[in-house]
């Protein structure tokens, strides 16, 4: 059990995270248009597209516990992941973003505690977002720029499962840059199945 306080101090560290991440992606959160091919949305902040928004509803607040294929959705409220990024260009896609302040913090293993950690809650997100939107997920954990995880995944639109997305975990990019690597690998994990599926035959 944590001790009182520890939850804040934690909050406060994981704003640091949420900090670089908007300085690294080329976010300007003093703006009202924070990206300028596109839009950034908040934590918290109402988005004003509808299939955001359903989406954010039916995931409500992130469980302690649920597995990337159960259903989850019980939990109360509105999800609300550090950053949602839509694209004047990419109708279709939208980056969904979620830091944790240390880097013990980064993934379970199992990928079935959301709260807990940043790779679980991202996908714990786009689980849903996914109904609706070509959805990468980011998921970012550290509050330093010299020690830090980070980790990217592509969920299509309405498919089974994400694809990872290798470059992402390296250095950070403008937002444009993760949709085109996410198209890239979709492509390449399509070719792949294809050669699979003709030596099949």
């Amino acid at each position: 059990m944590k001790r009182y306080g520890e939850d804040l101090e934690e909050k406060k560290i994981e704003r640091y995270a949420e900090i670089i991440v908007a300085k690294k992606m080329g976010f300007d959160l003093s703006a009202i248009k924070k990206y300028e091919k596109g839009q950034v949305y908040m934590q918290g902040e109402y988005t004003g597209i509808a299939d955001i928004d359903k989406a954010l509803k039916e995931a409500g607040g992130k469980p302690e516990k649920c597995k990337l294929w159960e259903k989850g959705g019980e939990g109360l409220g509105k999800a609300q992941p550090e950053y949602i990024v839509t694209f004047d260009k990419y109708k279709d896609y939208v980056i969904v973003v979620e830091c944790k302040s240390s880097v013990k913090m980064h993934e379970s293993g199992n990928t079935d505690s959301p709260k807990g950690y940043a790779v679980d809650g991202v996908l714990y997100y786009a689980k849903f977002l996914k109904k609706y939107f070509n959805t990468i997920a980011i998921a970012f954990s550290g509050s330093s720029e010299d020690t830090f995880e980070m980790t990217c995944f592509l969920w299509p639109k309405q498919e089974s499962n994400p694809y990872y997305i290798p470059e992402g975990r390296i250095e950070f990019h403008e937002p444009e840059w993760y949709v085109k690597e996410a198209k890239r690998v979709y492509k390449e994990e399509q070719i792949n199945k294809e050669k699979y599926f003709s030596k099949k035959t």
